[in-house]
C-alpha cells in the first residue's frame, strides 16, 4: 500500500520459492514496479535482482510505462539503455502485443469509479470490458501471430480479469457481516467456471488469486449458518472446502494467502496450526511465510474476533494500484497521517521534514508506527508524479476531493496540509496535529509508541 525502496540486491519470493530471478539494470532510472500480488508498489532506484512468480508486472515512472510477462521457466534480464527497453523473456512481437493489450485494457478501466457502481452495473461493465478485450485480441491476432504458450496465456488472462474482478467486487464492497451477502451478485450462482478452472494447468498469479478468492466465497457460503464468525471457524470451513477441491500447489497458495490476509486475527498457535497443514514445503519456505506473518503483525495485538466488523474509518481510500483500501487495515500501530495535494506549496515544502522525522526513529520503533500520506488530488497522474518527484517514502493513498465520502469530508478538513495522529487502539488522538517540522512532535509520538 506504500512504496518500498530497494537500493541493494533484493530477494522477493512472492509466496513461491520456485519463482524465477529477474535481474534489472536501471541505468540510473528510477521507477515503480507493481504486480498483482504486491500490496505495495516497489520503488526501484539502483540495479537489483528480484524473484518473481509467473505473471504480469508493470514498470512505470514519468516517461516509462510498460508491462512484462514472466512464465516461470527461466531467469530473466531487464535493462534500460538510451530510453530503450531490453527484456529477454519475450520476443519483440509478444512484447509489443502485450503492451498494446494492457494499454488498451487500462484505457477501458482507468478513471472509472467502481465504488459507485451497483452490482449489476459492475457486472455489465466488466463483461463489456471482457468482450472488448477479446475483440481487440482477435483483431490484433490477424496481423500478429503469437507464440502458442503466450497465446494460451492471454486467452485465459482475459477470462480471469473478468471473473476475478467479480470476486474482488463482492469481497471489497462488503465490510460487515450484515452487508455481506453471498447472493449479492446473481452470476455467482453459476460456479462452473471455478470448478472447471481448478483442473486447469495454469500457473500465473491472477489465476491463483482467483482460485483463492472464489474459494473464500464458496467456503463462506457453506458457513452461513454458523453464528460464530471467528477466524478459526471461518478457516475451518475454508480449509475443509479447499482440500477437497484443490491440488497441492493451489492449496498451499490459498493457505499462505489466508495467513497473510487474516494475520491480524491469527495468534501464534493458530499460525503454527495452519503452517503444519502446508504440504511438502521446505524450511526456507516456512521461514519466509513466518517472516511475512510477523511483518503483518508488527505492533499489533493478535485477537480472534468477528471477521466482518464494520469499518472504524469509513471514507474512500485508494492505493497506487487503484485498489480501494481502508485505514482500518493499519490499526494496531500509531498512525501519523498527512492530508496533502500536489498543488499545495506548503505541503511540498514539509515533506523533507517528514523524511527527517522518520529517520529519528530506531528500527524497532518504526515497526510500531506508520507514516501515511493521503492526497486529495482529483488528478491521479499529478498525484503519482508528485510521489516520485518528492520522494515520498511512506504509505501513499489518494482520496479525491471530488468524492462525497473522501477523507477531507470525514475529518472536516478546511485547509492543507493537515496532520492527524491515531493511537494503536484506533482512537484519534489529535485531529489537527503538529507539523513534522515541530521538534516536539518526535517526543509526542515516542510517548504514544510506549503506551
Amino acid at each position: 500500500m506504500n512504496s518500498l525502496y530497494f537500493y541493494i540486491l533484493v530477494v522477493f519470493f512472492s509466496f513461491n520459492l520456485f519463482s524465477q530471478e529477474l535481474t534489472i539494470k536501471t541505468n540510473n532510472n528510477s521507477f515503480f514496479l507493481s504486480g498483482y500480488f504486491f500490496e505495495d508498489d516497489i520503488f526501484l532506484k539502483n540495479d537489483t535482482s528480484i524473484f518473481l512468480s509467473s505473471g504480469v508486472y508493470n514498470f512505470y515512472n514519468d516517461s516509462i510505462d510498460f508491462v512484462i510477462y514472466t512464465d516461470g521457466k527461466q531467469n530473466y534480464n531487464l535493462k534500460f539503455l538510451n530510453n530503450e527497453i531490453f527484456f529477454d523473456g519475450l520476443g519483440n512481437v509478444e512484447f509489443q502485443f502485450l503492451n498494446q493489450f494492457f494499454s488498451y485494457y487500462k484505457s477501458l478501466v482507468n478513471n472509472v469509479s467502481f465504488s459507485s457502481m451497483k452490482p449489476d452495473e459492475y457486472e455489465i461493465f466488466m463483461y463489456d470490458v471482457k468482450n472488448k478485450l477479446n475483440i481487440f485480441f482477435n483483431k490484433q491476432l490477424l496481423d500478429t501471430p503469437l507464440e502458442s504458450d503466450f497465446h494460451f496465456f492471454l486467452i485465459n488472462y482475459i477470462e480471469l480479469i473478468y471473473y476475478n474482478s467479480l470476486c474482488e467486487y463482492i469481497l471489497n464492497s462488503t465490510s460487515s457481516e450484515e452487508k455481506f451477502k453471498y447472493k449479492l451478485i446473481p452470476y455467482f450462482l453459476d460456479e462452473s467456471f471455478y470448478f472447471d478452472s481448478v483442473n486447469k494447468n495454469l500457473n500465473f498469479f491472477l489465476f491463483k488469486k482467483y482460485i483463492y478468492n472464489m474459494t473464500r466465497l464458496l467456503s463462506y457460503k457453506n458457513s452461513l449458518n454458523n453464528t460464530d464468525q471467528s477466524a478459526r471457524v471461518f478457516f475451518s470451513s475454508f480449509f475443509q472446502f479447499a482440500k477437497k477441491k484443490l491440488n497441492k500447489d493451489l492449496l498451499n497458495f490459498c493457505l499462505t494467502q489466508f495467513i497473510l490476509d487474516y494475520a491480524f486475527y491469527i495468534d501464534q498457535s493458530f499460525f503454527n496450526e495452519i503452517l503444519s497443514l502446508l504440504n511438502d514445503i521446505s524450511d526456507k519456505e516456512k521461514d519466509f511465510i513466518s517472516a511475512q506473518y510477523n511483518i503483518k503483525n508488527q505492533g499489533k495485538e493478535n485477537v480472534v474476533e468477528n471477521l466482518f466488523i464494520a469499518k472504524n474509518f469509513d471514507f474512500y481510500l485508494e492505493n497506487t494500484l487503484g485498489d480501494e483500501v481502508s485505514l482500518d487495515d493499519f490499526l494496531g500501530k500509531v498512525l501519523y497521517i498527512e492530508i496533502w495535494a500536489s498543488w499545495c506549496g506548503p505541503c511540498r515544502k514539509l515533506f523533507p521534514f517528514s523524511s527527517a522525522l522518520k529517520k529519528k526513529f530506531k528500527r524497532k520503533q518504526l515497526k510500531k508506527i506508520d507514516f501515511i500520506y493521503v492526497s486529495i488530488d482529483n488528478d491521479y497522474s499529478k498525484w503519482k508524479k508528485s510521489i516520485l518527484d518528492l520522494k515520498i517514502d511512506g504509505k501513499n493513498f489518494i482520496s479525491p476531493a471530488d468524492k462525497n465520502n473522501g477523507i477531507g469530508q470525514y475529518f472536516k478538513v478546511s485547509s492543507i496540509p493537515r496532520y492527524i495522529i491515531i493511537d494503536k487502539s484506533g482512537n484519534v488522538v489529535q485531529e489537527n496535529a503538529k507539523r513534522p517540522n515541530d521538534e516536539t512532535l518526535f517526543n509526542d509520538l515516542l510517548e504514544l509508541l510506549g503506551k
